[in-house]
């Protein structure tokens, strides 16, 4: 059984030229030979490789490079840090605009487990020692509830900061 198993996967690897997926066969017991036979049997390997070699294909013919195509900013769609004092009235009043009308939302990167801290959940959640006792998290939800209610009281309208 094994070692027809280990041919049909072969046979079938080795068209799409992947048959390294077989190297360490050997080294596997029966369960997992069985597991890995699986997880093959379940790859449509004809749709990768289509995919594949339509995406070299394309990034090989492209004129163009997506780099080449990277402009910066207009300079009405920033501020730097030394002309923003001048701005800060006109992006305030932008930015609670777009909050009111539900059009901003945040994405707050959790930067990982606090295993170094030793502790097992996410940093955000540790306590840093602040008088308050909140979690960095809070701060920032509470911020973005404050955002909220600053735009609603702005412009009269109720937006959502997802």
């Amino acid at each position: 059984m094994t070692d027809e198993l280990k041919s049909q996967l072969y046979h079938k690897l080795k068209s799409y030229n992947q048959e390294n997926l077989l190297k360490f066969w050997n080294q596997l017991d029966q369960t997992q030979r069985q597991r890995l036979a699986d997880d093959i049997g379940s790859l449509d390997l004809q749709y990768v490789t289509h995919s594949f070699q339509r995406v070299i294909q394309t990034s090989q013919s492209s004129q163009v490079k997506k780099d080449d195509r990277i402009m910066p900013l207009p300079d009405d769609v920033y501020c730097t840090l030394a002309n923003i004092d001048s701005n800060r009235q006109n992006w305030q009043t932008l930015g609670l605009n777009l909050i009111a009308d539900s059009k901003v939302a945040v994405i707050l990167l959790a930067g990982g487990q606090g295993t170094r801290l030793g502790v097992d959940y996410p940093k955000g959640m540790c306590d840093v020692g602040l008088p308050s006792g909140k979690s960095l998290y809070q701060i920032q939800g509470e911020r973005m509830l404050r955002l909220q209610q600053l735009a609603h009281e702005q412009t009269g309208k109720k937006g959502t900061i997802p």
